[in-house]
């Protein structure tokens, strides 16, 4: 789809800006010999996890002392 854009003469910024990408990532898509192909990323676990105990504390003490910060 790129490349047929690209051959029936839109230029990369055009291109970029129509289908909401980068510049640099179009003009790799066309000069790119294969089509595009999508990549499932891996599932990180949030490195904030660890802290949760930590936060549902907070949390319950700030629930509890709510009329104090009224």
């Amino acid at each position: 789809m790129i490349k047929e854009m690209y051959e029936r003469g839109m230029s990369i910024s055009d291109i970029a800006r129509e289908l909401g990408i980068g510049r640099k990532t179009a003009r790799k898509y066309i000069h790119s010999p294969n089509p595009p192909s999508k990549s499932k990323r891996k599932q990180r676990k949030a490195n904030w996890i660890h802290l949760s105990p930590i936060f549902k504390n907070e949390f319950s003490v700030f629930v509890n002392n709510k009329h104090k910060f009224e």
